[in-house]
């Protein structure tokens, strides 16, 4: 397997790693506009939208799909992690989603993702 990350790679990555944390604060709002969802509802949406995120990378990328996954995780990892650090003590935020934990599962399923993605395609 070819795993070169490449000047395409993070540019495709950058819009895809904000449609990661768009998606996940979209999903979570539209669920919990009427009835109040579990803690760790979240959480569950931000692995099945980065799932996706990296399928897509990975379709459409082909044998870079992994690669672009990987780049769009840094970027959705970075979001993340500077809402984290930047949180005041009086912030609500889900602890699950918005911490390392959110970062490592974005990390590691996003480019998952977009090695499914490019097997489906048959490029690797």
């Amino acid at each position: 397997m070819n795993f070169r990350i490449t000047f395409w790679d993070m540019l495709v990555g950058l819009p895809a790693g904000i449609l990661i944390f768009m998606g996940t604060v979209l999903f979570s709002t539209l669920f919990s506009i009427n009835t109040q969802i579990p803690m760790f509802a979240p959480y569950v949406i931000l692995i099945i939208v980065t799932l996706i995120v990296g399928l897509l990378a990975g379709l459409t990328r082909l044998s870079q799909g992994p690669a672009t996954a990987f780049c769009a995780g840094c970027v959705a990892a970075g979001t993340l992690g500077y809402l984290w650090l930047a949180a005041h003590p009086g912030d609500e935020f889900n602890p699950l989603v918005i911490d390392p934990l959110g970062m490592l599962t974005v990390l590691i399923l996003c480019p998952v993702g977009g090695w499914l993605g490019a097997k489906l395609r048959k490029a690797l």
